[in-house]
């Protein structure tokens, strides 16, 4: 049966043990934190770089889509103005039109009849002079239908170029839809993975809290590990000192039996009686010391 000092040395040995498990899982935790974390570092340090590549693109397209509202107001205005001016222009055409009562058909028939007339029939001077004040009414007549003829005609240009520029202004809408699609798409995803660098930003946050834990606790298995250390060394001190001390005090007891031993021998011999061997190698060795 072992003695109370060996079954506390087994029990010492199994907290040793335990102690040193321990700290090996330890450490093993703290290595996979470490490692977690510098993964969460790169992570984020990814998600930082592509957000600034998604807001440098988005910031591209909100510039064009702005030059496209630019030029979309550019392209309204100058619809504002050409409308305007055309009803200005209908407004003169109107107002000259009300003048006219007959067409520029019948414009150029009169002044043609009138015209024949003055080139063929014979008149009077008086009848002639009426004839061409006629013809310069007819004339007149003439180039203000025209006038309106022309006028009427520049109101189709109008409405071309105002047709041209509404078309304009429905691709320019097109393509600014397109391209705000496009950033409200990177915007979109702008806002996912800002929304994933605050999580995983959360995620450090607990993992830097759990490190410093994890360190705490190695360190304290580490010191009693120290601890159990220096006990066993000065255990082991105090062993060696107290068989030291058990070797000297048994080298005494027996140097002092060898030289009762020797002295004995020694009596023996001044009586002449004969000596056994134990007593015999103590007298010797006592003279071979004293020698």
């Amino acid at each position: 049966m072992p003695t109370f000092q060996e079954t506390e040395g087994l029990e010492s040995r199994a907290y040793v043990r335990q102690i040193e498990e321990e700290l090996k899982k330890q450490k093993e935790k703290l290595t996979g934190l470490v490692a977690r974390r510098r993964q969460l570092r790169d992570e984020i340090a990814a998600i930082s770089k592509q957000i600034d590549e998604y807001v440098a693109k988005r910031n591209e397209l909100n510039d064009q889509i702005k030059k496209i509202k630019d030029d979309i107001e550019q392209l309204r205005a100058s619809e504002k103005n050409l409308k305007e001016e055309m009803e200005r222009k209908r407004v003169v055409i109107k107002s000259r039109s009300k003048k006219i009562r007959i067409s520029e058909k019948e414009a150029r028939t009169q002044l043609s009849r009138l015209e024949w007339r003055l080139a063929t029939e014979h008149l009077e001077p008086k009848e002639e002079a009426e004839l061409v004040k006629e013809i310069e009414r007819a004339r007149a007549i003439l180039r203000e239908v025209e006038a309106v003829v022309n006028m009427r005609k520049n109101i189709g240009d109008f409405e071309k170029k105002i047709g041209e520029i509404t078309s304009m202004i429905m691709e320019k809408n097109n393509e600014k839809a397109k391209l705000v699609e496009a950033s409200n798409l990177y915007h979109a995803k702008i806002k996912q993975l800002l929304e994933d660098k605050r999580m995983k930003r959360n995620e450090l946050a607990k993992l830097d809290s759990e490190i410093g834990e994890a360190k705490k606790k190695k360190d304290e298995l580490f010191m009693k590990m120290v601890e159990i250390d220096a006990k066993s060394y000065l255990a082991r001190m105090r062993r060696v000192l107290m068989m030291q001390e058990e070797h000297a005090k048994r080298l005494k007891m027996e140097e002092a039996v060898r030289s009762k031993l020797a002295l004995n021998a020694q009596e023996k011999l001044k009586r002449g009686e004969p000596l056994d061997w134990e007593e015999f190698k103590a007298m010797i060795e006592a003279q071979s010391g004293q020698s």
